[in-house]
């Protein structure tokens, strides 16, 4: 599949990213913001293909493509795609986790269904080196038997993010979604799931600290940890009839046969990564491709929702 133009919506951080790729893709670009403060932060970017003013003016001017990615704050993101969508754009790979809460996901789900838009959300860590690795190596060991997750954010470090309280609130969705979809990427959609959780922050107030275990579809028994409140990191050990594996941090992954106790890590081509967002390069690639088997529908992502929901609490 050829794509001769794709439209990002976003001129902060996020977009830079996806600008990047597209730039080593040779794919050519429209950059959509709300305003051209941060035109600056993308190379070889000119006012020709830098939109100031939102969809409206790219309306308005009549720019828009079939292709798009949105990549603007949480609260804005349903929003720019419902406007995507009304100007007649089809293919849609909006970041994750695509709206703000379930109620304005699965309103604009149907907005996107009666419009026959093809709508995406974008888990970069599906994507990583590592993970396409690690997927290859449980489909030689004939799958996994266990796996294990850790999610815990850095509480100090969260707090003085500068993000709307909506957003802080349902942090757990908002970011830690990351391990959790991409756990059960790996291993299967939970069929069984039992959740505990106590405490709170002040930024996080229904919850801190999060355990809890279960049986995914594929017959993989699996278990979770959080501490918001303490110290640690996000990571992934999945276990086969062979072996053991760690993504920890989620971009290595270590081996570890059964027998051993050594835990070796793993040589893989990970140079992509290395030289963008982790994750992105081959995400996007897909995306253009027309390859969304990986990418999740906002279907998928409503049903997922309750699972994060469930897990954190709220």
């Amino acid at each position: 599949m050829t794509i001769k133009k794709i439209t990002i919506v976003g001129s902060g951080p996020m977009a830079n990213a996806y600008h990047d790729v597209l730039a080593e893709l040779r794919v050519d670009h429209l950059i959509v913001g709300n305003t051209g403060s941060r035109r600056m932060l993308f190379s070889q970017v000119t006012d020709d293909n830098f939109i100031r003013g939102g969809i409206p003016v790219a309306v308005d001017q009549k720019v828009l493509t079939d292709w798009a990615i949105v990549a603007v704050p949480i609260p804005s993101l349903a929003l720019v795609v419902r406007q995507l969508v009304q100007a007649g754009v089809k293919n849609i790979l909006v970041e994750k986790p695509g709206a703000l809460d379930h109620e304005e996901l699965s309103k604009l789900k149907e907005y996107v269904e009666e419009n026959n838009a093809n709508v995406r959300v974008a888990y970069n860590r599906r994507f990583l080196s590592s993970v396409a690795a690690l997927k290859n190596r449980l489909v030689s060991d004939g799958g996994a038997t266990s796996m294990s997750f850790e999610f815990t954010e850095w509480g100090h470090v969260v707090k003085n993010l500068n993000h709307p309280r909506e957003v802080m609130e349902t942090w757990l969705i908002a970011n830690s979604s990351h391990v959790i979809d991409l756990a059960f990427f790996l291993c299967g959609e939970p069929l069984e799931l039992n959740c505990s959780t106590l405490g709170g922050l002040p930024w996080h107030t229904k919850s801190s600290r999060f355990s809890g275990s279960g049986v995914t579809i594929e017959g993989c028994v699996f278990s979770y940890l959080a501490d918001w409140s303490s110290a640690g990191r996000w990571a992934i050990d999945v276990r086969t009839s062979r072996a053991s594996y760690s993504l920890k941090p989620l971009e290595h992954l270590y081996c570890c046969k059964v027998g051993s106790l050594e835990s070796v890590q793993l040589k893989i081509d990970d140079a992509i990564d290395a030289k963008f967002k982790p994750g992105l390069h081959r995400m996007v690639t897909n995306f253009l491709s027309g390859d969304h088997a990986d990418l999740p529908e906002l279907g998928s992502q409503l049903n997922r929702w309750k699972i994060y929901e469930k897990i954190a609490g709220y």
